[in-house]
């Protein structure tokens, strides 16, 4: 059957579960459901990349993990978003701040794609695979992640795809080998994924204090959030510990949230 059925995609499919419920929810008119969906497509990313290493895959099974990680963080972290701004009213502006937001959040996820096979090729002298961003480093380990992107806050040993050099399962950074990879210790830039952090967030804030401040408080985080995704800065990787904290902050806005609408 064409996609396999390998547990580290089917978390990445539940996290697109989420989001898809969450764009009907914000079409609705339902803005903190939608942002409940959000978070539980935040909660989905933190965990599909330990749930890769824990099960062995097939070099293809790699390779559509990669695929669906960059489309699945476009859904969720993207064009959900952009969305929930949607559903807070009929601002003139809305459609500006959700565009610059959108067009940020692709192109960082499309410049680490790039990035992970200029290495690549630059290597070998020729693509891995069809796909020009899914093509595999010296050594025959695939780029694993995205560029400064977290599965979850910390998606290392997951896929090569398109935003995930330099954190968590990220493509090798120069000077790795493709049998061993370093330890990853900063992003470059914000992961989108943190948009299911901080939006969620937001809203709650706005939902409990000052109802009629959620779509500029929403507005406002995502303009915040697109320069911070395309701002060529390090930024500390979370690990550890931090997993778990990031899980109670999620499961705890989701609670406020669903006790606020």
């Amino acid at each position: 059957m064409l996609g396999g059925a390998h547990p580290a995609n089917v978390v990445t499919y539940l996290g697109v579960a989420a989001a898809v419920a969450g764009l009907g929810l914000a079409e609705a008119g339902q803005v903190a459901l939608a942002l409940v969906c959000l978070a539980a497509a935040g909660i989905a990313d933190l965990f599909d990349g330990a749930v890769a290493r824990r099960f062995k895959r097939t070099r293809l099974q790699r390779l559509l993990g990669v695929a669906l990680d960059s489309l699945a963080d476009a859904v969720s972290f993207l064009a959900l978003p952009a969305a929930v701004l949607f559903a807070t009213g009929s601002q003139p502006w809305a459609w500006a701040v959700a565009a610059v937001y959108v067009i940020a959040g692709l192109t960082r996820l499309a410049w680490f794609d790039a990035e992970a096979y200029a290495r690549a090729t630059a290597s070998t002298g020729e693509p891995g695979t069809g796909d020009a961003h899914r093509a595999e480093p010296p050594g025959g380990t695939p780029a694993l992640g995205r560029a400064g992107e977290p599965d979850g806050p910390d998606g290392a040993g997951e896929r090569p795809a398109a935003d995930r050099a330099g954190e968590p399962g990220g493509p090798l950074a120069p000077g790795q080998s493709g049998d061993r990879e370093q330890p990853i210790t900063h992003y470059r830039g914000l992961p989108v994924t943190y948009a299911a952090l901080l939006l969620p967030l937001v809203g709650l804030a706005a939902l409990a204090f000052a109802p009629e401040l959620l779509g500029p408080g929403l507005a406002i985080g995502l303009v915040a959030l697109a320069f911070l995704f395309v701002w060529d800065v390090p930024v500390p990787k979370p690990r550890g510990a931090w997993y778990a904290v990031f899980a109670l902050v999620f499961l705890g806005v989701t609670a406020g949230l669903l006790v606020v609408r």
